[in-house]
């Protein structure tokens, strides 16, 4: 090997790792982007094409140093989908802890002002009353006390109807709805998804390296699973299938279908219903999506605002508060007529005992 060949051969190597070196930088500057994913710089034997022979001398004459064979990201596709996964039940939980929290507000139940202190202050009121029946003070208050609570379970009420149309929406809103926000984001989501896949292909066939791109579409599936809970598969050339349980949304790295939301009305209670159509014809694919969402945000508002009661809903909320209500309303005015027997046939009014002192309830 001539002196001259074993230059370029220190030339080339020293090229090689100054192109490691670039790729260190590059991790080093992105330790701290959001869905970055580290690079590696792998090496190969540089061919040369020369003839080769048992010549130790033509052999030597042969070697070509070193070469960068290619730039490798750091992922593992199996766990990816696992944090996915992680991810969209923590969003879920997220979300629908949020919701409960607002619920929570409007009830004020560890507050000194929601309807648990309404219904102590007015049962305070009614002990009163009924040790000093005689005392106008005493019957003041009492009757505060009733106009408080009756205002505060229609406080209540608006205030939960309140947050379902934040999260359900109304015909008449000039808003979109929490709902409609979470599909419209799902579809521009799937578009941009398609859209990063459509871009690999090319850099792929262009010969160009197409990490970057990767770790923006990796980013967007990850923003897609923190809404629906969604199924991956990798196929060649880098470009993925995104499907929802058994429904492909995007197929071969192409999108072909779209989310919808549209409200409907059971049992007094607005809800939404999300479907499932293709995007070219328009054809519904699924008409009811919300049993194919298990976790995510989405899943999270379809649960708070839906029918099962045996789970904490707007629905079951509204209905023990109506419950509760309607229960208090009818004893108390029970026992204001006098109706011991509940069915109107026995007409009393409110009477004392012998010493003037108690109310005598039936």
């Amino acid at each position: 090997m001539s002196l001259m060949q074993s230059m370029n051969i220190c030339n080339q190597t020293l090229n090689a790792m100054q192109s490691g070196l670039t790729v260190v930088a590059q991790n080093i500057s992105n330790m701290s982007t959001e869905g970055y994913h580290k690079l590696r710089t792998e090496y190969a034997q540089a061919v040369s094409y020369m003839p080769m022979s048992q010549n130790a001398i033509v052999v030597a004459n042969s070697l070509a140093g070193v070469e960068v064979s290619s730039i490798q990201r750091y992922t593992d596709f199996y766990m990816e989908s696992y944090y996915r996964h992680q991810s969209s039940q923590k969003n879920y939980l997220d979300t629908y802890a949020a919701m409960a929290s607002n619920v929570e507000q409007v009830l004020n139940v560890l507050d000194e002002t929601g309807l648990a202190k309404s219904l102590t202050n007015f049962y305070d009121a009614v002990n009163e009353f009924n040790d000093d029946p005689a005392n106008l003070t005493t019957r003041q208050n009492y009757v505060m006390a009733a106009q408080n609570l009756s205002e505060m379970f229609n406080s209540v009420a608006s205030g939960i109807t309140a947050i379902q149309e934040s999260i359900n929406g109304t015909s008449s809103s000039p808003y979109p709805s929490d709902m409609e926000n979470a599909v419209n984001n799902i579809n521009t989501l799937l578009k941009q998804i398609s859209d990063a896949n459509d871009s690999i292909i090319k850099t792929n066939s262009a010969n160009v390296s197409s990490t970057t791109l990767l770790d923006v579409r990796d980013g967007l599936l990850s923003q897609l699973s923190d809404i629906i809970d969604i199924n991956i598969t990798q196929e060649s050339g880098n470009v993925v299938t995104v499907s929802l349980g058994e429904q492909v949304l995007i197929k071969n790295g192409k999108q072909i279908a779209e989310f919808s939301a549209e409200n409907y009305v059971s049992g007094g209670n607005v809800h939404t219903k999300i479907s499932i159509s293709d995007i070219n014809d328009g054809e519904v694919l699924v008409s009811d999506a919300g049993s194919l969402i298990e976790t995510g945000s989405l899943k999270a508002m379809l649960d708070m605002t839906g029918t099962d009661n045996t789970k904490l809903s707007i629905n079951s909320i509204n209905s023990f508060i109506n419950t509760l209500a309607s229960e208090f309303a009818s004893t108390v005015n029970t026992i204001q007529t006098g109706d011991p027997n509940g069915d109107g046939t026995t007409p009393l009014s409110i009477t004392f005992d012998s010493d003037g002192n108690k109310i005598l309830t039936p």
